[in-house]
């Protein structure tokens, strides 16, 4: 699979008489930046078709003495030794594993956007586009980084947490995908970073057309359990930690691996199952804690970055993640 590898973050802020804004400060960050799209052809590729069923929608899980009962569509569709609910935040087999759970609204959003890294070619461009770069303002910051296309190519990718005001979000605080951002959304973005980003990051956000946008709220979730009976939890259908730790994809894998683990180790699905709770309920809630934390440094209660000098910058970082260099790789 095609990737981009980056070996640190570089940490701006705006500057009067800069376009590029004024760098603060560089973050040990070794990164691999990859395509979704890729990503999930490589994982579809080794699924047979015969057990992939594309707009299937599991409609109940119930437990049962003899394992567990699905319904898709509405309709029976057999029982089951055990059953991995892996569906994402909002989960239909968390209600049953964890019921007390309750996923909430941080506050604040996840703007995003990618297009073809040709579009823009048409004018000046600075060097940093490159890298992996983040650009601080009270209140939030933006990353910027390139990722591969599924074309042989590469796409302008960027992310910014900050504000989101309630009435943006058209079905409450739900994700807005692509295609689904309104014109008053999208002004609201454009008068967002017109005040808080140097030019030259502001115009590669304003580089991407309205279709092209989307907006996640920020959610926390701990769980009190990570299996029950014979069901599971997975991903983000466990715990969910705000994309801060940089950790989603990573804690989804380290999911599978810990099941992989336990089915090796213990020869029923009860034995597995418990030795899989205890690997994952600790981690996952962890990472939810860390998120909020990383939320508030970053976001919530962030720095005046006008102000911080390169020692600023370190304390400030160090106080960030307690001396990690990312949310799961102590340094």
């Amino acid at each position: 699979m095609r990737v981009l590898r980056r070996p640190e973050l570089i940490w701006l802020t705006r500057a009067e008489r800069s376009t590029d804004g004024r760098v603060v400060g560089r973050q040990p960050y070794p990164s691999i930046m990859a395509s979704w799209a890729l990503v999930w052809r490589g994982l579809r590729d080794q699924v047979p078709d015969r057990d992939y069923h594309e707009g299937a929608t599991v409609t109940d899980v119930r437990q049962r003495e003899d394992g567990v009962g699905l319904w898709v569509d509405g309709r029976p569709a057999g029982t089951y030794a055990a059953v991995v609910g892996a569906d994402g935040y909002r989960s239909a087999v968390r209600p049953v594993v964890a019921p007390e759970a309750e996923v909430r609204y941080a506050g604040y959003g996840l703007w995003r956007g990618d297009y073809p890294a040709e579009r823009g070619a048409d004018g000046a461009r600075s060097p940093l586009l490159d890298d992996f770069a983040a650009v601080g303002f009270r209140g939030g910051h933006a990353v910027f980084y390139r990722i591969p296309d599924a074309a042989g190519g590469f796409r302008q990718n960027w992310a910014l947490y900050g504000s989101v005001p309630y009435d943006l979000y058209p079905d409450g605080a739900a994700p807005v995908p692509r295609g689904r951002v309104t014109e008053t959304a999208a002004a609201y973005l454009d008068a967002l970073v017109a005040r808080e980003l140097p030019p030259t990051w502001a115009d590669a956000v304003r580089r991407t057309e309205r279709r092209e946008l989307s907006i996640n709220p920020m959610y926390d979730t701990t769980v009190s359990r990570y299996a029950k009976g014979a069901l599971l939890l997975a991903g983000d259908a466990g715990a969910i930690a705000r994309p801060h730790t940089g950790a989603g994809a990573v804690k989804a894998i380290q999911d599978a691996r810990a099941l992989e683990r336990a089915c090796q180790e213990h020869e029923t699905w009860a034995e597995a199952l418990a030795a899989f709770d205890a690997a994952r309920r600790d981690a996952g809630n962890a990472l939810t804690a860390l998120g909020k934390h990383l939320g508030r440094m970053r976001v919530e209660d962030s720095p005046d970055w006008s102000t911080l000098t390169p020692a600023d910058f370190e304390s400030w970082l160090h106080a960030n993640t307690h001396g990690w260099q990312s949310a799961y790789d102590p340094a």
